[in-house]
């Protein structure tokens, strides 16, 4: 079984969540969406405020929609803005895709697995409707605890009114009722409606060896999948070896921290840089939960942008710097060496801090 205390949760989106002892994951966390109101609603049928018969959808979420309209032309309804209901329109929400059809006595809005949830004037919908489950009354559908009778063990309890599907390591197939739970386990693929996720363990480290995984349990099971487990296999990203392409933003920072080492002939800059990488990979967990509060700000710039911006950005902030004689003179004052070795410095310490912010894409984990 696995000792680990902590794995991730990753969606097909691609985004991930972080699983620990006592971390609850609400249907937003799975969905990806996030609403601009306290209730929670994420979108809202209303009339249009020219012509009351004309229905319309309207975001209600920090994230633009994208539509595609029966004749086939695309659209971008952006927060706070609505796209009339049309049979036919075809919508994606976060990773939701769903269409809005026209039945006998009006329109309803059809979501695979999950079916038709009727559109009238004033409805309201939510994260958990869009997914097709009832939370609990916080909102929760799925929680991380431990095995009641081996605390080793990390189980994510089903929350929901619904069962889930989950597919073990070894490819057979458990369901998941509400109300029981499934252990933490690396490679199992976990069905939530129509959100598929899996479930990722820390790779090993030296002095800490996996010992097996346990594939399912509950109270009553506990002694038969104890009797049964399931010999763990290497992921094929845990393979040994150089993959110079998860090296490569390092490799890149540090070319540039050598060329200006060579330039000016000390090895401040270098120095800096690697105090910098080192300082970020070490504490990236403890700096990811104090900018747990501006993650979702920053998630309103799509990620492509964002990714751009990562050097945009501290090109910008290197280029004001060295450029206003005021900035330029004060921080040559600093004790760092020669004044353009200051100057690197400061810029890389403001630089390097913006750029972690703009690409950096942190293991979440929700709270109720």
């Amino acid at each position: 079984m696995s000792t680990a205390d902590t794995f991730t949760l990753r969606l097909k989106s691609g985004r991930t969540l972080s699983l620990r002892d006592g971390v609850t994951l609400k249907a937003d966390d799975l969905l990806g969406v996030t609403s601009t109101r306290a209730d929670g609603v994420v979108a809202e049928v209303s009339p249009s405020p020219h012509d009351p018969s004309v229905l319309g959808l309207m975001n209600q979420t920090r994230h633009a929609w994208s539509a595609t309209l029966s004749d086939g032309s695309l659209r971008q309804v952006d927060p706070g803005k609505s796209i009339k209901l049309a049979d036919g329109t075809a919508l994606t929400i976060a990773s939701t895709r769903v269409a809005v059809r026209q039945r006998t006595g009006g329109f309803v809005l059809s979501i695979p697995t999950v079916g038709d949830i009727p559109l009238k004037s004033g409805t309201r919908l939510k994260a958990g409707e869009l997914l097709g489950v009832a939370a609990s009354p916080t909102g929760v559908v799925a929680e991380v605890g431990r095995h009641p009778k081996d605390p080793a063990i990390l189980g994510l309890r089903n929350l929901t009114n619904l069962p889930w599907s989950a597919r073990l390591p070894d490819g057979s197939q458990r369901r998941v009722e509400p109300g029981k739970s499934i252990s933490l386990t690396g490679r199992t693929t976990i069905t939530f409606s129509h959100v598929e996720a899996t479930i990722e363990e820390p790779i090993a480290t030296p002095g800490r060896r996996s010992l097996g995984l346990k594939p399912y349990f509950d109270e009553q099971r506990a002694q038969s999948s104890a009797a049964h487990p399931v010999r763990s296999t290497p992921r094929p990203e845990q393979r040994s070896g150089f993959d110079w392409q998860n090296f490569r933003p390092d490799l890149l920072s540090s070319a540039v921290a050598i060329g200006f080492a060579v330039l000016t002939r000390s090895v401040v800059p270098v120095i800096i840089s690697m105090l910098l990488v080192g300082g970020m990979r070490h504490f990236g967990q403890g700096i990811d939960r104090a900018l747990s509060p501006f993650w979702r700000l920053r998630d309103v710039i799509p990620r492509p942008l964002r990714m751009g911006l990562g050097w945009i950005v501290p090109i910008g902030v290197g280029y004001l710097m060295t450029a206003s004689p005021t900035l330029q003179n004060g921080i040559a004052r600093l004790p760092f060496g020669a004044p353009e070795i200051s100057v690197f410095t400061a810029t890389a310490v403001i630089a390097a801090p913006l750029a972690y912010f703009l690409v950096r894409e942190p293991q979440r984990g929700a709270t109720s």
